[in-house]
This record gives C-alpha cells, structure tokens and sequence, in this order.
C-alpha cells in the first residue's frame, strides 16, 4: 500500500504522485502543462502526464520561460513567473539543499557536454536559452499516475 492507495480507497480518481523528490519548479511547470492538457484538451490523465513528461523533457529555457510568462493568470504572475524566469535564467543554485547540489550537479554535466559539443565557450555553451534544462530524467521521470 502507499498514500496513492490511500487516496483511491478514500474515492480519488486517480493520483499523480513522483518517486523522488523533484524540483519545485520543474514539478510546477509539469503540472501546469499536465492540466492544461487533460482539463483544457480533454486528454486522459495516463496521457496528458506522458505529453507534458514529453515536452518538459524536450523544452529550451526559451520555451519554458515564454510558457511561464504566458501561461500564468495575472493574480499569480506577478508572484510566481518572474521567479521562475530567473530561475530558468539563473543556472547554479546554493548548496543548502540536497536538490541545489543535484540541479549544480546536473548544470555542471550539461555545460561540458555543451562545450565538448561546440569545442568552445565553457561551461557558458549550455547556459544559453536554447539549452534544456529539464532534459535530465531526473526532472520528469518520477512522476507517474495511479489510478482508473
């Protein structure tokens, strides 16, 4: 058993829970697009998650900072799009969090497979907008849904 079986038993249609601890702000833009296409579309909850897992994966920093930007109401954009703008913009986070040590972790692989790529620029060459930072199956992997 676990909290999904808790959630079915007490009536809920399903769940969407991850198996890891995610990034709030990876977790926050799955969900948004995950609702956007199982209420907005109507696609079932099983493919609405695998669409967004999908396009999570395969966004650039320009896409997602363009959703961010779009995709939240006004009441809450001023609060939550700016921060999320910067914290796709911002690369390396401090080291208090285990996710922190992760995300730097993460940034660090990328900027050298970045420069290995292009043969130039450093770790700059995957920090650049068209660079993924959720490509990583750490960030959309985890996520999966229980239920009818």
């Amino acid at each position: 058993m676990g909290l999904p079986a808790a959630f079915l038993e007490l009536g809920a249609g399903g769940v969407i829970g991850s198996l890891w601890q995610v990034s709030d702000l990876a977790t926050a833009l799955l969900m948004a697009r995950f609702y956007e296409l199982h209420i907005g579309d109507g696609l079932a909850p099983a493919d609405a998650l695998k669409q967004a897992k999908t396009w999570l994966r395969g966004a650039t920093r320009r896409e997602l900072i363009a959703y961010a930007t779009a995709s939240f109401k006004p009441a809450s954009a001023e609060a939550q799009a700016p921060d999320m703008v910067a914290l796709l913009n911002g690369g390396r986070r401090s080291e208090a969090t285990r996710f922190a040590a992760v995300w730097n972790a993460l940034l660090d692989a990328d900027a050298e497979r970045g420069a290995q790529a292009k043969g130039r620029k450093g770790k700059q060459a995957a920090a650049g907008l068209d660079g993924k930072p959720f490509a990583h199956p750490y960030f959309w992997a985890g996520f999966v849904y229980t239920g009818f």
